[in-house]
């Protein structure tokens, strides 16, 4: 895409430039704010303003426009992480800036900023770019900071000290290069803590050489000035008085080779310990058997539950929530205009049936939406982001067959508000990098519930519960599916030894995989959590030619390889008080700790205790479309600790009446905050003397089961267990039109009916509500799906998060 360099002239942005040409990104001009006149420090909580005076000879060393802007405005929208339009905020010169940008280059789409580590620049950026239609290119965010020195070393930068405000750091300091003073930052760091990039603000920078540059920068003189006299950690500043430019021997590919590590597909491969493996049968053919018709059950009256501040809704779509006055009948064709219609009803009917309750869409933590056609998502999803102006929820979507007439379905997970310790926080990392995927779309990443400090969607939660985001296998700086073509440059480590199956055949399901699993690792660490930590992962496929038992076998060789422990035993750490540093990081940035892959947070790599397998209850599910055609989507549910945490993990079976029930289990033991069930029902053998279909009776046993493992499981009560997923595969012989006839059941009782009439008796529920729509049932969610897990007709999975108030009140 067409990007244009917000560039400081330090390291950082000029790094991330090269990154974005390396990455085919075509640069097309640079930006800079510039601060005020005569201002040799601006104390900017944004923006670098040392060496401003030689950004313009930095253009013409790149050789690109240079469009700059007077810093006008001041840090006024500082007292939360997040940022709202803020009159007279620095942020505001920002926009300003960006929109003469696209004034002048109407086809810019991208703008490319060095942040590595501050949430708090990220997301004003992030802001901005939002409101002006850009994305972010933020390739070096969340990169191991001894590890990224090093790369830009290599590279062949040369960056000098324009500024030192740390311990450790003296006046001699200026002026030299970062690859003289890597040793040296390197003692530091090992000393207190020292950040080798200078994310805290210990150091900032010019580069006057780099293979970006068709010039080279030399200064010719300078002069220092103290900023600050501080006896330990004095603020020194060295301004560039006088400088020339030199040409350089042009290099026919100057980022190749050195930015290779930055743009190949090995490294996300390499950094999630990828181990080769066949998880697709050869002898299995796509005959269409995806897209099967497994059931047409009209949505029941729409219902829900709440225990401890957490709200679940039942299935909700048109038919199940009241209508408003009005409405036009809708018509049930299958056209595109004809679900937009459907979805803007339904989000208008959502909106007042929460309303009703004291709540909103603003509360919701996560979504999981059903449609009847992938084609018709675009145009859903843009209705469904207006829904959510920020900090909106995480959610899945998937395709599904609904019944006739039904394009959407959804249903919702909220947090009722109101004050105390309980929090909200979401991840939402709109920026392109190569962390995780990226949020392109109206969700989060993920969002916590539970202990928390800070404002309602920032901070930390702990001793709560992270609901993650559906996560398909893209590669994260190019957001696409791996192609053979991205395969064929690591071919040595996908195939080390001769095979005779083609490259095609492992592809792109299993890498498809390792990126999805590589994206919830990283995504679970910022959300101080881990794979260790994951209560279920509920594992989406549309491929028919996976085996969920070669599937299951390499996910968790995977987690256990990239599993993370639950203490921080082991990190790196200062010897004694770290003093310096003038860097404004944010909230809860300062003791941000980086797990990733068993680095600290500087990027060094350290020894870590052994840590037990990753226990998780896992359930599959074959569907017919899943987001930009992958095979794959991963939606994880994890529990965040307060301390040190080990779940527990317990299988087995039963069988009843020719029905059998595969349990799993998931919890922690003695400190419960999440717990997950799957049960697996399936016939175990024939029942010739049955009469009729019976799976109304072994659902309703299934319930039993289920309450014994609730209440047996640590003492928790059956309040805690409000949402139940079903997911229902065919059972029996399908009729003429495709339908289950076991889903419709006989004399007006389904399966899932029995579902909730066994729920009622099972649990001892009860009806709130005259009318049956508050209390009634547990809130349910039916998935119907191609096929599950060893051929079972249905999986009952539930979440019941019990427990966080009592903590919250110790």
């Amino acid at each position: 895409m067409k990007v244009v360099g917000l560039i400081s002239g330090g390291k950082d942005s000029i790094f991330n430039l090269h990154c974005c040409v390396a990455m085919g990104h075509d640069l097309v001009a640079l930006a800079h704010l510039k601060p005020p006149h005569h201002t040799l420090e601006s104390d900017s909580w944004m923006y670098q303003s040392v060496g401003a005076e030689v950004v313009e000879a930095i253009a013409t060393c790149i050789d690109r426009p240079l469009i700059q802007r007077t810093i006008t405005g001041v840090p006024r929208a500082t007292g939360t992480l997040g940022y709202d339009v803020t009159a007279g905020d620095e942020v505001e010169d920002l926009r300003l800036l960006l929109q003469s940008v696209k004034d002048a280059y109407p086809d810019v789409c991208g703008v490319a900023c060095g942040a590595i580590l501050s949430d708090y620049q990220r997301l004003r950026v992030e802001h901005v770019c939002g409101r002006l239609g850009l994305c972010v290119l933020a390739l070096l965010w969340k990169q191991p900071q001894v590890a990224l020195l090093d790369q830009m070393i290599a590279c062949g930068m040369e960056a000098v000290l324009v500024k030192t405000a740390s311990m450790g750091l003296k006046r001699a300091h200026l002026g030299r290069t970062i690859a003289d003073l890597r040793p040296h930052f390197h003692q530091l760091h090992g000393a207190f803590g020292f950040h080798v990039c200078g994310e805290g603000g210990e150091y900032e920078t010019i580069t006057t050489d780099c293979p970006l540059y068709k010039k080279r920068l030399v200064i010719d003189a300078s002069e220092t000035v103290t900023h600050t006299d501080d006896g330990i950690a004095p603020v020194l500043l060295l301004h560039v008085t006088k400088w020339h430019l030199e040409d350089k021997t042009p290099s026919p590919s100057p980022l190749a080779a050195p930015m290779q590590p930055f743009i190949s597909l090995e490294r996300y491969l390499t950094d999630a310990s990828f181990q080769r493996a066949a998880i697709r049968r050869a002898d299995v053919a796509d005959n269409g058997d995806a897209l099967t018709r497994t059931q047409s059950m009209a949505a029941r009256e729409a219902t829900w539950r709440e225990h401890q501040g957490l709200v679940w809704t039942s299935e909700l779509d048109v038919s199940s929530l009241p209508s408003m006055d009005g409405e036009d009948g809708l018509s049930p064709v299958a056209d595109e205009e004809e679900a937009v219609t459907q979805s803007r009803r339904l989000f208008t009917r959502l909106k007042a049936w929460l309303s009703r309750e004291g709540l909103s869409l603003q509360d919701a933590v996560h979504v999981a939406l059903q449609v009847s056609e992938l084609s018709l998502f675009t145009r859903i999803n843009a209705i469904y982001a207006g829904l959510f102006p920020s900090s909106p929820p995480a959610r899945y979507c998937i395709q599904t067959h609904l019944p006739a007439g039904t394009h959407i379905r959804a249903r919702l997970l909220m947090h009722r508000g109101g004050g105390g310790h309980m929090r909200r926080r979401h991840l939402h990392v709109q920026s392109i990098s190569t962390w995780a995927a990226a949020c392109i779309g109206p969700y989060s990443q993920g969002v916590a519930v539970g202990r928390g400090r800070g404002a309602e969607g920032e901070g930390q939660c702990g001793g709560g519960v992270a609901w993650l985001s559906g996560v398909i296998g893209l590669i994260p700086h190019a957001m696409k599916r791996p192609e053979e073509a991205d395969v064929q440059s690591c071919s040595s480590l996908l195939y080390p030894a001769p095979t005779q199956q083609p490259l095609s055949y492992f592809l792109p399901a299993e890498v498809e995989v390792a990126l999805a699993l590589r994206s919830v690792r990283n995504v679970l660490t910022e959300m101080r959590t881990s794979l260790l930590h994951l209560v279920s992962l509920l594992v989406f496929t549309s491929d028919p030619a996976i085996d969920f038992d070669a599937l299951e076998a390499m996910l968790r060789r995977l987690m256990a390889a990239n599993r993370m422990p639950a203490s921080s035993e082991g990190d790196k750490r200062p010897s004694r008080p770290y003093v310096g540093g003038s860097r404004i990081l944010g909230k809860d940035e300062s003791d941000y700790i980086e797990e990733e892959k068993g680095r600290d947070r500087y990027g060094d790599v350290v020894e870590r205790p052994s840590s037990p397998p990753v226990a998780v209850t896992l359930v599959f599910a074959r569907v017919p479309a899943l987001p930009r055609g992958c095979s794959v989507e991963l939606a994880p549910v994890a529990a965040v600790p307060l301390a040190a945490m080990a779940l527990q993990h317990r299988t087995g079976r039963i069988e009843w009446e020719g029905w059998e029930m595969g349990v799993t289990a998931t919890w922690d033991y003695g400190r419960l905050m999440a717990i997950a069930i799957s049960l697996g029902v399936s016939r175990a053998r024939p029942r010739p003397d049955a009469e009729g279909d019976d799976l109304p009776l072994a659902v309703r046993a299934s319930m039993w089961v289920l309450r014994q493992l609730v209440v047996g499981v640590g003492g928790v009560s059956v309040d805690s267990l409000t949402a139940v997923d079903v997911l229902c595969a065919p059972c029996c012989e399908l009729d003429r039109d495709g339908v289950c006839a076991c889903w419709e059941g006989e004399g007006g009782l389904s399966a899932i009916d029995s579902l909730e009439a066994s729920y009622k008796v099972c649990m001892g529920v009860k009806v709130v509500d005259e009318a049956g729509t508050i209390g009634s049932c547990p809130a349910i969610l039916v998935v119907p799906v191609c096929r599950l897990d060893g051929g079972a007709d249905m999986v009952i999975m539930c979440h019941a998060v019990h427990g966080m108030e009592g903590r919250l009140n110790e």
